[in-house]
């Protein structure tokens, strides 16, 4: 069970906005599987990794399919791994959205609207990783 305070020191570091961008950024860049277009998502994402002061790198399994690993700090503290994936399922045709599936648009009550915005790609990286990589200048 995580701890209350630490759950805390996490959520008062975080930036919402810092966030937002990050997420946004994501969902706009297509990465429909299958369709192949993981690379450009691995890309973004390694450009937000670096943002945020880490040494990314793109490993691609049997299949060439992408995966990002990111490394924080010297590597003197336990480590901590986070698993999840860059593709989304098929948006299907565009003209069904009421807004584009790749807009990662605000709109009303919902932070973000999209295909893959509920997708684990832009979900728990995007909330809590800015908070845990530490003060950045």
């Amino acid at each position: 069970m995580v701890e209350e305070a630490a759950v805390g020191a996490v959520v008062e570091r975080m930036d919402p906005d810092e966030v937002l961008r990050f997420a946004r950024r994501l969902i706009a860049t297509p990465s429909e599987n299958p369709g192949g277009t993981e690379d450009a998502v691995a890309g973004v994402a390694v450009e937000i990794l670096e943002d945020l002061g880490g040494r990314p790198e793109i490993v691609r399994g049997e299949e060439g399919r992408p995966s990002v690993v990111a490394r924080f700090g010297r590597g003197d503290r336990p480590a901590l791994a986070w698993n999840g994936h860059l593709d989304v399922v098929p948006a299907g045709d565009p003209s069904a959205w009421r807004h584009p599936p790749f807009g990662a648009q605000v709109v009303s009550d919902a932070p973000v609207s999209s295909s893959p915005a509920g997708s684990i790609s832009t979900s728990w990286p995007t909330r809590s990783l800015p908070a845990c990589t530490g003060p950045r200048s």
